[in-house]
């Protein structure tokens, strides 16, 4: 609809133009040409609002909870949660969403898959696995300790959660048996983040008490890192043993992200944009993005050397990010939030964009029905007339009723969950 509602300004500011006219002698003769200009205007606005996409796109998940985490699996395959309980599961590129949430736990999960079926939710103090992608979730045996949050597993069998007072459980076998370990922080700390980039090496990270900790022997001891430059831990993400980041702010006047590059013995402050940081993700050592209370989304692509502010297109806090590769990308958070980037969140001509004859519509001219020819079961049509009115929307539907269609030119554009794609279309009764 942002496309739409630019195209009504566009209107806006002619019509605006007409009315001055009429104080002239040359009325008519302008406004023949104004209407021109209105139609040629809105017309490749359209066009290049069908084919150039902003950096971040909305999904539709249907429900208005805040979700606080997202996971994918494969390309196609993922996994948001958030409050109420809400486990929302997509297998089309986060075109559909369904719950999947059978655990009875109406608490915010935070989750993890070591693979491509084994998972891990938990919700509250209760903890649930999942061994079929997510299908069926069964609940492990109850631990006796408070404010459990962020699993984190090394495969199947092995992972972490984190505990109040800075101590990391441990369980060797699935979570049916845990262990626990100190990692030296303040008991005050308020956990938040355990991210281990290979088996034995592993960090953590929290705040109020902030603390950096480190493993070096798959967690059974923590070192702090008393390197820590941030007030605040939010996140961690090292995309190697050695290189890594960790996301919060410095104080409530500096946002901030650090980099270590020796394994967390030194850190040094990145030069980003203002924000306190929630989340960050890297596809490698020199792509990264984080996300922000206010909706912010930076990225780097040098290793931090420059960061770059792209355009979320919302102010609703952001909780967590994920990638699939180093373009396409996920960011949920509050009131709902699900977004999605495929082109690595540049602005401009997409260059993900499939072939324009991937889809095929006839009969063109139109009078009646429409039939459109895409290879995709799951898909999405948009109609846009030539001011870039979006006329419907319909789904999984091959079939397009235009007889109430006025006569003219209209645009057919398709998501598949993927790509992108347009035809033009012509309307025309005899």
């Amino acid at each position: 609809m942002r496309n739409a509602n630019r195209s009504k300004q566009t209107t806006v500011r002619i019509s605006i133009f007409l009315r001055i006219t009429r104080t002239e002698n040359k009325f008519i003769y302008l406004n023949k040409e104004a209407k021109k200009m209105k139609t040629f205007f809105t017309i490749t606005y359209l066009l290049l609002s069908v084919w150039s996409f902003g950096q971040w796109t909305p999904l539709n998940v249907s429900m208005n909870n805040n979700f606080i985490d997202v996971q994918f699996v494969n390309d196609s395959v993922g996994f948001i949660s958030g409050s109420g309980g809400a486990l929302l599961k997509t297998t089309d590129y986060g075109l559909s969403w369904t719950n999947v949430n059978n655990t009875g736990n109406s608490f915010a999960f935070s989750f993890h898959f070591p693979g491509d079926s084994v998972g891990y939710a938990l919700g509250g103090n209760s903890l649930f696995k999942t061994v079929d992608q997510g299908i069926n979730w069964v609940a492990l045996p109850a631990i006796s300790t408070f404010d459990k949050n962020n699993p984190f597993f090394l495969n199947d069998s092995t992972g972490f959660f984190l505990a109040a007072y800075g101590i990391i459980y441990k369980t060797t076998d699935g979570g049916m048996n845990w262990s626990n370990f100190s990692t030296n922080c303040s008991e005050t700390i308020v956990e938040e983040d355990i991210y281990f980039p290979d088996q034995n090496t592993g960090y953590f990270g929290g705040w109020y008490g902030t603390c950096a900790s480190r493993t070096m022997d798959e967690g059974n001891t923590w070192q702090v890192l008393d390197g820590n430059l941030l007030s605040t831990i939010k996140a961690i993400y090292f995309p190697s043993v050695s290189t890594g980041y960790m996301a919060g702010y410095v104080n409530w006047q500096t946002g901030g992200v650090q980099k270590t590059t020796d394994s967390g013995n030194t850190w040094i402050i990145q030069n980003t944009p203002i924000h306190h940081y929630n989340s960050i993700y890297c596809t490698d050592t020199s792509t990264c993005y984080a996300v922000a209370y206010d909706g912010a989304i930076i990225k780097t692509t040098d290793g931090g050397a420059n960061w770059q502010q792209q355009i979320s297109g919302t102010t609703h806090p952001l909780r967590k990010i994920y990638c699939t590769d180093a373009n396409t990308c996920y960011a949920v958070g509050d009131s709902g939030t699900v977004l999605k980037t495929m082109n690595g969140g540049v602005t401009g001509m997409t260059n993900y964009l499939s072939d324009i004859f991937d889809i095929t519509i006839f009969p063109n001219p139109a009078s009646d029905k429409l039939t459109i020819n895409l290879h995709a079961s799951d898909y999405e049509v948009a109609v846009y007339d030539s001011m870039g009115e979006r006329i419907c929307k319909i789904r999984n539907q091959n079939k397009l009723d235009v007889s109430n269609f006025s006569d003219g030119i209209y645009f057919v554009k398709v998501f598949d969950g993927r790509n992108y794609y347009c035809k033009k279309m012509i309307v025309k009764h005899d």
